[in-house]
């Protein structure tokens, strides 16, 4: 039986055309052809000020994690931070890529087959990297 390990860049996917990704339906083909999934984390970004302050952004968001609990993701959250230069301008920064990618290393060692989704190039090291363990 392989053993499998979803990990999922959903910031990434939801801004490279996922967003409404049928989650439920990669649960699925996880568990296909003699397969058991052991993992699914799903690395995303919450902007902890808009949260307290817009109701309807509160429901969406957590109405998006119940989902990703329900089809048995573990949520990785990384919280917006908000950056100011000199001239006022505001950048905002959420990225999870380094959570994602030592998870997905720390874990391989229990894992047969990994299921990575994303739209991050930055990402095919790590691809080799899990190949050369065996995965």
């Amino acid at each position: 039986m392989l053993k499998t390990g979803i990990y999922v860049d959903a910031e990434n996917i939801k801004m490279s055309g996922g967003y409404g990704m049928r989650y439920d339906v990669l649960v699925d083909l996880a568990g296909l052809n003699d397969s058991v999934m052991l993992r699914a984390n799903c690395y995303l970004a919450e902007d902890r000020e808009r949260t307290r302050k817009d109701a309807e952004y509160r429901q969406k968001v957590y109405f998006y994690h119940n989902i990703l609990r329900q089809c048995g993701f573990k949520i990785i959250k990384k919280y917006v931070r908000r950056y100011h230069d000199e001239d006022g301008n505001v950048t905002t920064k959420a990225n999870a890529d380094m959570d994602l990618a030592i998870d997905a290393l720390l874990q391989a060692r229990n894992l047969d087959r990994i299921i990575l989704l994303t739209g991050d190039g930055d990402f095919i090291r790590l691809i080799t990297a899990l190949q050369n363990m065996g995965c």
